[in-house]
Order: C-alpha cells, then sequence, then structure tokens
C-alpha cells in the first residue's frame, strides 16, 4: 500500500513538473518567435529606407548628370547659361556634401600622414641602430689600422737598424778587405824579392 502511494506521488510529481517544462518551453518559443518577428521587421523596415534612399540617390544623380550634360554642351556652344535656381535645401545639401568630402578626405590625408611618420620614424631608428654598428665597427677598424701602422713603424724601425748594422758590418768587412789585400800585396812581393 505504501508502494502504491508512492508510485503515484511520483507520477503526480512527474506530471507537474512536465507540465512546468512544457509551460516553460512554450513561453521560450513564444519569446523566440516574438524576437525572430521584430528582427524581420526591423530588416524589412530597414531594407525598404535603404531602398527609398537609393532611389533618391539615383534620381538626384540622374538630375545632375542632366545639368552637367546640359553645362557641357553649353560651354562647347560658348553659349552663356543662367545660373541654376538651386533651393536653399539642395544648397545646404551640396554644402553639406562638399564638407564631408573635405572632412574624409582631411581624414584620409591626415591617417596616410601618420602612416608615413610612423614610417619615417621606423626608419629613423633602423638608421639609428646601422650609425651605431658603423661606429663600433669603424672603431674596431681604426683600432686595428693603429695597431698595424705600431707593427709597421716598429717594423720600420728594425729594418733602419738591421741596415745601419749591415752597413756598419759591410765598411768593417770592406776595410778588413782592403787590409788583407795590402798584406797580401807585401807578401808577394817579399816573395819576389826572395826569388831574386
Amino acid at each position: 500500500m505504501k508502494l502504491g502511494f508512492r508510485l503515484r506521488e511520483a507520477k503526480r510529481s512527474f506530471d507537474s513538473s512536465n507540465r512546468v517544462a512544457q509551460d516553460l518551453y512554450r513561453a521560450h518559443e513564444v519569446k523566440v518567435n516574438a524576437t525572430t518577428d521584430s528582427r524581420d521587421k526591423a530588416k524589412a523596415e530597414l531594407r525598404q529606407e535603404i531602398a527609398a534612399e537609393l532611389n533618391e540617390l539615383r534620381q538626384r544623380r540622374e538630375r545632375l548628370l542632366v545639368i552637367d550634360k546640359e553645362q557641357r554642351f553649353h560651354l562647347r556652344r560658348g553659349t552663356h547659361v543662367k545660373e541654376l535656381q538651386v533651393t536653399s535645401k539642395r544648397r545646404q545639401d551640396a554644402l553639406e556634401a562638399r564638407v564631408v568630402g573635405e572632412e574624409n578626405r582631411h581624414f584620409g590625408a591626415a591617417v596616410e600622414l601618420k602612416r608615413t611618420v610612423k614610417d619615417l620614424e621606423m626608419e629613423l631608428i633602423q638608421l639609428r641602430r646601422e650609425l651605431k654598428d658603423a661606429k663600433v665597427s669603424g672603431e674596431s677598424i681604426v683600432q686595428e689600422l693603429r695597431k698595424h701602422l705600431l707593427d709597421v713603424t716598429r717594423s720600420g724601425e728594425e729594418v733602419r737598424k738591421a741596415r745601419q748594422d749591415y752597413e756598419e758590418e759591410n765598411s768593417d768587412l770592406m776595410s778588413l778587405k782592403h787590409e788583407l789585400q795590402c798584406v797580401l800585396h807585401y807578401i808577394r812581393v817579399r816573395a819576389r824579392e826572395a826569388n831574386y
């Protein structure tokens, strides 16, 4: 009996939970559908507005092309054209468009200028690095050349000293040779005298 009661309570609890879950699912589905409908409606309105603006821009462009064609025709003929009667709204629109164009042009120029400045700064950093490397390399080359010059100077002094020693030794040898020749001559003379 207790088991049957517990089963009935469990079934009742399950059915209640199932109904709550179904209600939550339906409410969620309604919200999702409402959101989807709202989004689709907003998209449709946006498309209509864009289409209307495009149509207006197309008509304005066609009018401007016609005016431009007429002005070119009159310019080719050399006839003067009266100044077009432009309404204040059109004049304001034209001025605003010109201002927007100038702002865009200046903004683009500023962006390009910033990019150029950044490139130049990077190039300057690279050049400074290369200059530093060149200074270090130049200093090492100068030190090497000074060392080589010192070695050459020492070598030159050694060569001069060796030459001086050679010349002195050569002078001594020449003097000795002369003395030996004199002695040899004396011996020959004495030998001849001894033979007579």
